[in-house]
Formats: structure tokens, sequence, C-alpha cells
């Protein structure tokens, strides 16, 4: 599966029977909420770091949020520390980022069932 057409971090699908469906812009991926989930192998490319002179980095995902409960839409982890993860926690959307001893979260209410943009900067010194 070819998921990024920048470098190649293609991923591999977990726990699908299917999962494509029509989207907004072409083809998507439906996930069960259940155990549904793309893996992408570890690089460093995928980092958000805290130390200079890495530039602004940023995680825009366009998504149907369909929650009933808490969830991870997307992170980056080693399986013991984790980078950064963007997740549903009491009908909030949060992103908390961990690099180099800099701990930093921010949490927003957004509409779920509509699609929506969400886009997360991390400017070297806040998340915005």
């Amino acid at each position: 599966m070819r998921i990024d057409s920048w470098k190649n971090h293609n991923g591999t699908r977990h726990g699908f029977d299917d999962g494509w469906v029509h989207g907004e812009y072409g083809n998507a991926l439906e996930f069960d909420g259940v155990d549904d989930y793309v893996e992408v192998r570890h690089c460093n490319d995928l980092d958000v770091s805290s130390q200079s002179p890495t530039p602004a980095s940023s995680i825009t995902i366009f998504a149907r949020l369909n929650v009933s409960s808490n969830g991870t839409v997307v992170g980056k982890t080693d399986g013991t520390k984790t980078n950064y993860l963007l997740h549903v926690q009491k009908n909030q959307l949060c992103f908390n980022f961990t690099s180099n001893g800099v701990d930093k979260s921010i949490n927003a209410s957004i509409e779920f069932n509509k699609n929506v943009t969400v886009a997360v900067t991390y400017n070297q010194t806040d998340l915005v």
C-alpha cells in the first residue's frame, strides 16, 4: 500500500477486511475503530524534533472522525517512547509531543462525524 508520495514511507494495513471506500477526493481508508491500523516502518524523516536547526514540523490529516470513545488517530512511537500522538480523549482532539526532554500538548474541540482538516505545527517553541 502506498500512502506517501513524498519519500516513499509506504504503510502496511493491519486488521482490515477491505478498508477502501470512496472518499471526498478519491479513495480513502475506513477504519473500524477496533483493530484497523496502518503501520509505517520507523524513519527519522517522520520525527517531530525539539532540536534546532529543525524547521517547524507539521502534521496534517483530512478525516471524518466518527468517534464514540477515546482512541488514537495517528502517532509515532518506537514501542516504548512516543514522539507524537494525535488522539481523541473526552470528546476532544488532543496532540501530545515529546522530544529531547521537551513535552508539549494541545487540545481542541472539533465536530465529529464531519469531514475536517486538522493541522498541528511545532515551531521550536509552541504547538499551534
